[in-house]
């Protein structure tokens, strides 16, 4: 006796939404637009992530304006950052956000972020540890999305275990630069003897202060 057997493929639900497959190209052609009209920012914030020397000339050369290619990968990041939060959401806690709103709470968080930077800059008159914090928060959102589109392009459409284990390690490497980034930025401020207030200023209003309200939100729901 023969067993039947079901030509018709086993559909296996992803994470994957309609609307996701444009956003991804779009991402992907402003990474090709970043590759080709700005390698040479691309090349230094990398550099600067992990040279001292490296980072002091992009801020002299870049660190004041967030215009072009910083730009650029600001906006490709955001919508990085939104992606992974959205996943997340859908895949370990409940769908109650659309990706609209977590993508506004994200642009939100980072205009109040850049707002607050560039008011405590004006205030202490441009002082260099301050720049520096400024300029070490601003790169490191930039470059993140260029970590995070893989794994949310491979969790975005792998079977849900595998999307899950790629959105917990998106998470952890978050966590992880959160972290460096935090510790960068303070070693940076005590280099150029920035005041203390200042310093736990940048703390409490840019690092502590939105975690804790993503926190709460989180717990909420």
């Amino acid at each position: 006796m023969l067993l039947a057997v079901d030509p018709s493929p086993r559909l296996v639900a992803t994470l994957a939404e309609p609307w996701m497959l444009p956003v991804f190209l779009g991402l992907l052609a402003l990474l090709a637009v970043a590759n080709v009209t700005g390698r040479r920012y691309l090349v230094a914030g990398m550099e600067a992530v992990v040279s001292p020397r490296a980072f002091r000339e992009l801020v002299r050369d870049e660190g004041r304006v967030l215009t072009g290619m910083p730009l650029l990968l600001a906006v490709f990041s955001i919508v990085c950052e939104a992606l992974v939060v959205y996943l997340a959401i859908r895949s370990f806690g409940s769908a109650e956000f659309g990706f609209l709103t977590v993508l506004a709470l994200v642009v939100l968080v980072f205009l109040v972020k850049q707002l607050t930077l560039t008011g405590t800059d004006e205030l202490v008159g441009g002082h260099p540890g301050v720049q520096a914090m400024r300029f070490d928060h601003s790169l490191s959102h930039q470059l993140s999305g260029l970590v995070l589109l893989p794994l949310m392009l491979f969790a975005t459409y792998a079977q849900p275990g595998t999307a899950r284990v790629l959105l917990a390690v998106a998470l952890a490497l978050i966590g992880v630069a959160y972290l460096g980034r935090i510790v960068r930025s303070v070693m940076l401020a005590l280099r150029t003897r920035t005041p203390l207030f200042y310093i736990i200023f940048y703390l409490c209003a840019l690092e502590f202060l939105p975690l804790a309200v993503l926190a709460r939100l989180a717990l909420a729901h």
